[in-house]
Parts: C-alpha cells; sequence; structure tokens
C-alpha cells in the first residue's frame, strides 16, 4: 500500500460506484476524470460486442432489436471489440468464418449491461435436439443477424 496514503491521508471518491475513501493505488484516470480500478474494468468489459447465438434477453431491462444485414454483421465485428456468449464449437468456427474475426468459444452466464450492444446470430429454423450443424446445413437453414442493445 502506498505510504503517502498513510502519511497524507489523501483519498479518492469514485463517482461511478459512490466509492470513497479510494486509496491512490486503486484508482486510474487523468484529472478530473479519475475512477476506481474495479469501475475501469466493468466499463472496458461493458464497451464490447457481445456476440449471441440467439437473441435472448439476460438482465432486466428495456432492449431495443433490430435485423441488420451480414455487411453490417461483420463491420461491427471488426471495428469492435469481442466479447463471445458463444457455447458451442461449431457455431463459433461458422461465425469465424462468417463474420472474419476470431469468435471463441465461451460458455459464459452472460448478462448484458447497460447501453451494451449485442450481435445476434440467429437461424431461421430449429435444429434436431443435439445436432451439430455444418456451413452447408446452416446455410440451408437460412440465418440473420440482428443488433440487440439494452438501453435502460
Amino acid at each position: 500500500m502506498n505510504d503517502d496514503y498513510y502519511l497524507w491521508g489523501v483519498s479518492f471518491y469514485c463517482p461511478v460506484c459512490g466509492r470513497s475513501q479510494i486509496p491512490a493505488e486503486e484508482m486510474t484516470g487523468m484529472f478530473p476524470n479519475y475512477i476506481c480500478k474495479n469501475c475501469e474494468k466493468k466499463e472496458r468489459e461493458m464497451k464490447k460486442l457481445a456476440i449471441l447465438n440467439t437473441s435472448i434477453i439476460t438482465a432486466e431491462g428495456d432492449y431495443s432489436l433490430r435485423q441488420i444485414s451480414l455487411e453490417q454483421a461483420q463491420k461491427l465485428a471488426q471495428e469492435n471489440e469481442i466479447l463471445s456468449a458463444v457455447g458451442h464449437q461449431s457455431t463459433a468456427d461458422i461465425l469465424t468464418e462468417i463474420l472474419g474475426v476470431p469468435v471463441p468459444l465461451n460458455r459464459i452466464v452472460f448478462e448484458q449491461e447497460l447501453g451494451q450492444k449485442a450481435l445476434v446470430f440467429k437461424l431461421n429454423g430449429r435444429p434436431p435436439e443435439g445436432k451439430i450443424l455444418s456451413r452447408a446445413e446452416i446455410e440451408q437453414i437460412g440465418y440473420k443477424f440482428q443488433l440487440l442493445t439494452r438501453e435502460g
């Protein structure tokens, strides 16, 4: 711990989470926009574009959902840092191929943050239970991309 914190009694307030009496080494940013490192990490994660293999509401709130073109989906994926919530390797591989960016397998419990956008990959039909689809089978079923935004 920084001795200056105790010697001078310097502490900070984080305007994001409301914590006070935070030691200087737990803060980040430039004056006057200091925030605590916990909030900085959450904000960095929130800015990531989530990739989902279905449209799902993961937290209470207001959302907008709109269909987008393949080209728009590719552009979004290529211009943003990605947080994959794709839980099947075959789907991750196909999305990597379709979007042109690595979409890793990532079996997580995803909760969409306020303001966060999610790129949704949605099949136009329902495959048989347990069926692992090939790229050709996915093309045959058909798919669309949607943009899901948590607005409130």
